[in-house]
């Protein structure tokens, strides 16, 4: 039985490996040993209890494929047609890799009062300074720093939540009407929102932005400059060409890397233009798992076409909006739609449909 790899066990990830452990000798590799469903991770802040309910254990949903707790190094050719993964150090041999190690947040501040707006475990980590904390900065305006910020309004009313944004508008990729009901949301919360300010510095509890406007808070979230972690592929000087100046990784529309057969990339780690979405990750994992599927029968592969697709932002537990295309609905339903989300695609992953 041939051999495929696997990095990361997100959206993309978790996909491939539980289509493809019938067929392969499946191996998973992942930094964390546990799925998680990123869209609610930022509840957890205000409701450490949620945790449990978002993640799961990759050994819990894999039935054949095995499961390795590491980060990838490098990437490397081997003998043939063959690839050989670098561990933590152990080098792997394998027929196929899917690379799907997703993004995550970099900061160029160091302060022991920023917290970057990532996993659930690191959030629920800081939820008792929060309880404690009486002023808060959120430094980035697009949706996640948008919701994080509903979700410290909402939870803490009597706080002080300032949300700091580069641009004019908040998420400004979204429709009008999403952007205006966003806005008024968050001034009806009592948010303070500080447009055109980009932070650079911070010392202590003080935060400085470019044109010299300073703000005090006991706590910060950075919650913007998502980076592809392309980390296996920059450091392999045989790939290291398809990682664009954007950070993502090049691919061909059969979503194989740039130049290469067996060798797949999918999800945040692409660079493909589509919005950074659980769905589309799923979605390319779909087509990744055709295609290889595919060059074992000798059959056609499939192509990838980017697509627009529907967008659900929570403002706390119960508002929010919903997007798809021009198409906008606000309010209980929207907020309460990616609970129900969350709650099918987990039971998902559990095996029960």
């Amino acid at each position: 039985m041939k051999k495929l790899i696997i990095i990361g066990g997100g959206f993309a990830g978790s996909y491939c490996a539980r289509k493809l452990e019938s067929h392969f000798d499946t191996v998973l590799i992942d930094s964390k040993d546990y799925f998680e469903f990123t869209p609610s991770v930022l509840r957890t802040l205000v409701e450490p209890s949620h945790g449990k309910a978002i993640e799961l254990q990759h050994v819990s949903y894999l039935k054949k494929a095995r499961y390795v707790q590491g980060i990838v190094s490098k990437l490397e050719k081997g003998s043939g047609e063959q690839l050989v993964v670098d561990v933590s150090g152990t080098k792997i041999a394998c027929d196929y890799v899917i690379i799907a190690t997703g993004s995550h947040y970099a900061t160029p501040i160091k302060n022991e009062r920023m917290v970057l707006a990532n996993r659930s475990r690191e959030l629920t980590q800081y939820s008792s300074h929060l309880s404690s904390a009486e002023s808060v900065i959120i430094i980035g305006g697009g949706v996640v720093g948008v919701e994080l910020a509903a979700e410290i309004a909402c939870g803490y009313p009597d706080k002080k939540v300032i949300l700091i944004h580069s641009g004019m508008q908040l998420c400004d990729r979204l429709p009008l009407r999403a952007r205006e009901y966003i806005t008024a949301f968050l001034l009806k919360k009592n948010v303070e929102i500080v447009f055109n300010e980009r932070v650079k510095e911070s010392s202590g509890k003080v935060f400085s932005t470019v044109s010299g406007r300073h703000f005090t808070c006991d706590l910060a979230f950075w919650c913007t400059g998502i980076k592809a972690s392309n980390e296996c592929l920059v450091n392999s000087p045989a790939f290291s060409s398809c990682v664009l100046l954007s950070g993502g990784i090049e691919v061909e529309s059969t979503l194989q890397l740039k130049g290469q057969v067996r060798c797949f990339v999918a999800g945040d780690v692409s660079a493909i233009v589509e919005e950074k979405l659980a769905q589309s990750a799923e979605a390319q994992a779909k087509v990744v798992v055709h295609n290889i599927l595919a060059l074992e029968k000798g059959e056609e592969l499939n192509l990838y076409t980017p697509q627009s697709r529907t967008m659900i932002i929570s403002l706390g537990e119960r508002d929010g909006v919903i997007c798809s295309g021009s198409h906008v609905l606000c309010g209980l339903v929207a907020g309460l739609m990616k609970r129900s989300v969350e709650w099918v695609e987990m039971r998902k992953l559990r095996g029960w449909f």
